[in-house]
């Protein structure tokens, strides 16, 4: 059995995840279900409506299915596909795939957050800034509230705005 590293403050956790997409709510289920007592930060209460559409391939299905999060996919979840269009700005290319299913981005996403949900929270209230100690990370909340954490994951899909206020660099080309 795991003890919470900060068992009497609501706010300090042993995991702090910063974005609940399809990485940050599925290490927010797990650490959960290890016993963790975790905090997950998003500034939107459900996934934004925009058109996404993903592929999961076979041993990404099969990751899904060993983690018991499969259920949470299957049922948005499209028949096998052989090739899928990728766009980037105006370019369009068809890439072949075997045995891979697409599915609708948004709603498996929001599938995860209601089965998060369930157990933790999702602090929808911004962050203005991250702090790295000896024994903890910070993170600073807009609205001048602190949640410390052991581990911070920052989970935002590489997006520049999140990296720019974190203080953040972009990886190297």
């Amino acid at each position: 059995t795991m003890t919470s590293y900060y068992p009497s403050h609501d706010r300090d956790v042993d995991i702090a995840i910063i974005g609940a997409g399809f990485a940050g709510s599925m290490v927010a289920i797990k650490a959960a279900d290890l016993g963790l007592n975790v905090r997950v930060f998003d500034p939107h209460p459900e996934y934004p409506n925009r058109f996404r559409a993903e592929k999961l391939e076979t041993d990404q299905y099969d990751g899904l299915e060993r983690l018991g999060l499969v259920n949470l996919v299957q049922p948005r979840l499209s028949p096998f596909i052989d090739q899928v269009t990728v766009f980037h700005g105006r370019r369009r290319r068809i890439v072949p795939c075997k045995n891979h299913r697409g599915m609708d981005y948004q709603s498996t996403v929001n599938s995860f957050r209601q089965e998060l949900k369930k157990n933790i929270p999702i602090i929808t209230n911004k962050i203005e800034r991250l702090t790295d100690d000896v024994d903890h990370c910070g993170i600073h909340l807009k609205d001048g509230s602190l949640c410390r954490a052991r581990l911070a994951v920052v989970a935002t899909g590489g997006s520049q705005q999140v990296r720019k206020s974190l203080g953040l660099r972009a990886p190297a080309a």
